[in-house]
């Protein structure tokens, strides 16, 4: 009996491994073609696509290229006002009860899935008296889930970030993950029967698939978010736990295997490359805002991307990389000038270190995380963080303590020095705290994008940002300002930034005016409008220059009453960046755009940089 399940499952084997081919060669046949598509998008955009957006670099840039920046108008406007919208209904529009899925996204996930089902009966009439089957499905499928895990990856071409790209690894995760459970409980089955008696194959099994049980679990997205460190250890260990596994369970994966590492080592090394060991000056601002400009690096990056930071402190800190949109650009009128530049909000536990290191050159270092908000240097005195940073961590019972001084710590923010401040010269306010605090920090990037087709292509642009996605709203208006300068592509664009502080809403908003100042020389008319969602007793009194209002934006309505003024229809730029309550409102507010109006105005293309991700 023994050896006729053996020689039925040699059998089997065969047809196994071909029918297994075709799945890694229309995978493959469909990455190759996604390569091809991205490289022809680049060709087309120019040379700018070829040098930068890859690595960071200490020289001064290289003058924009200007053939990069001439707008490509539509040919067909109707026909790309149809294509857009039928791209927004599909991939904007949110399901109502899966959260952070949208139809297009489904449709991805479902087709996939019907292939491998379609695998699984293919030649194959009882899948279930095939085990073996599955097991060659899961195997052939891994370079996949690597490719799209990669943070430098080959689909970089198509000017889309790895965390946009996230959502397909997780899924086919979660394909391989049941695939090798339903191969290991039928071996299982088989060999309590006494029908197989591989000891290798079945221990080795076990492993995996525990291993891949616990992934599974600690990838659970409340899990996740709330054990994130040890989502990571998990996912690190379970790797390692697979490969090492797989080599010992079947010489049929070694292959697949092989190339799944190889794809590994690949991204790492790029990684490796786009490291750099650099100085950073920490200023506190109001909201519990930390700026951070990053000495010596000149250009390397384009609008929209994002570094991964650390910040040197101790051996665990070190290890702890996290992602922070550039709110900066490469500037072609002044070279000098350039540098990388980072608004971080203190909303987690590193961010809050971030802005005490700010506040105290030993800051960072120090403090540790307990259940007060406050920095204590001893039972008997406490000091609390100006503008009262770790109250939005309160909810998790996070804080933050500290072993040392804390003497240069103010109470709280006076917001009489911001009131007395409105002749001050410069971004930076006089707020009476500590500044210009040097760290040594490592940076690597750049990564992810808005893609090949820029905002600044588009004459009428919408820019909404709320919180600490002002960085993002930063570096796509500077674009803007910056493009039209050199050759008058955007002459219209709404700016939209929502705010809950209202000390954070002064300081930004005369950024903003900085940057609407500068394009003075432009045609541009830029409409700036300010909402602050913080209930105060007295209401300060708004700038002449920016419309203020304290209330939450209706962005429907604001988007109805611009594209009411459209008239070219040659397509309209929105940049979004905030928390993803406000993101899927402007997701909702561009998919509900009806047809009539999308041929009217050509579409309008949206550019979503999500935080949290």
């Amino acid at each position: 009996m023994y050896d006729d399940m053996m020689q039925m499952l040699n059998k089997q084997a065969k047809l196994n491994r071909r029918v297994a081919s075709l799945d890694y060669r229309v995978f493959s046949s469909l990455l190759i073609t996604t390569l091809l598509i991205g490289i022809i998008l680049m060709y087309r955009r120019g040379c700018r696509c070829f040098h930068a957006g890859w690595f960071l670099y200490r020289e001064d840039p290289l003058s924009r290229d200007q053939s990069a920046l001439k707008r490509f108008s539509a040919r067909n406007p109707e026909r790309s006002g149809v294509l857009r919208h039928i791209y927004n209904n599909a991939f904007l529009r949110k399901v109502p009860i899966l959260k952070g899925t949208s139809v297009g996204k489904i449709a991805l996930q479902s087709s996939f899935l019907g292939i491998i089902l379609v695998l699984t009966k293919v030649a194959n009439p009882d899948p279930f008296s095939n085990p073996k089957r599955f097991g060659f499905l899961a195997t052939v499928n891994l370079p996949l889930l690597v490719v799209f895990s990669m943070k430098n990856s080959p689909l970089a071409v198509l000017g889309i970030g790895y965390e946009k790209l996230n959502f397909l690894h997780r899924f086919i995760g979660y394909i391989v993950t049941y695939l090798i459970w339903i191969h290991g409980s039928l071996m299982l089955k088989l060999a309590y029967e006494g029908q197989i008696h591989n000891n290798k194959a079945i221990y080795s099994g076990c492993l995996m698939s525990i291993m891949l049980l616990l992934l599974w679990i600690s990838a659970l997205p409340p899990l996740r978010k709330t054990f994130y460190k040890a989502f990571y250890a998990l996912h690190i260990s379970g790797y390692l736990s697979l490969f090492i596994g797989g080599f010992f369970h079947d010489p049929y994966l070694h292959i697949f295997l092989i190339l799944s590492v190889g794809l590994h080592v690949i991204s790492s090394g790029w990684q490796l490359l786009k490291w750099k060991k650099v100085q950073a000056i920490l200023t506190p601002l109001p909201g519990k805002i930390t700026k951070v400009e990053i000495l010596g690096i000149k250009s390397g990056w384009i609008t929209g991307q994002h570094i991964r930071l650390r910040v040197f402190g101790n051996f665990f800190q070190s290890l702890q990389a996290h992602p922070f949109t550039i709110a900066s650009i490469v500037s072609s009128s002044d070279r000098e000038a350039n540098q990388i530049v980072l608004y971080i909000k203190a909303v987690g536990v590193f961010t809050t270190m971030l802005y005490a290191r700010a506040l105290d050159t030993n800051g960072f270092k120090n403090i540790e995380t307990g259940r007060n908000s406050a920095l204590s240097i001893s039972p008997e005195h406490s000091s609390r963080i100006p503008s009262n940073v770790g109250a939005s961590t309160r909810s998790k019972s996070h804080s933050s303590h500290s072993k040392g001084n804390y003497a240069s710590c103010r109470s709280e923010i006076e917001l009489a020095k911001l009131e007395n401040s409105e002749s001050t010269s410069g971004s930076d306010l006089a707020l009476d705290l500590p500044a210009n605090v040097q760290i040594g920090v490592h940076i690597e990037g750049p990564y992810g994008g808005i893609g090949w087709e820029d905002i600044h292509e588009f004459k009428d642009v919408i820019l909404f940002a709320g919180g600490s996605g002002i960085s993002f709203l930063l570096c796509m208006l500077s674009d803007v300002i910056e493009s039209a300068k050199l050759n008058r592509a955007t002459e219209r664009a709404l700016v939209i930034y929502t705010v809950r502080e209202w000390e954070a809403a002064k300081y930004f908003s005369r950024i903003l005016n900085e940057k609407i100042n500068a394009s003075i020389q432009s045609s541009i008319s830029i409409d700036l409008r300010l909402f602050v969602t913080q209930k105060v007793g007295q209401r300060p009194r708004p700038s002449k220059e920016v419309k203020i209002e304290w209330r939450r934006p209706q962005l429907w309505n604001l988007l109805k009453d611009f594209l009411k003024d459209v008239r070219d229809g040659q397509g309209v730029g929105l940049g979004a960046s905030g928390p993803p309550s406000l993101l899927d409102e402007v997701r909702n507010s561009v998919a509900k755009l009806d047809m009539e109006t999308s041929q009217r105005v050509g579409g309008v293309k949206v550019y979503i940089e999500a935080l949290g991700w």
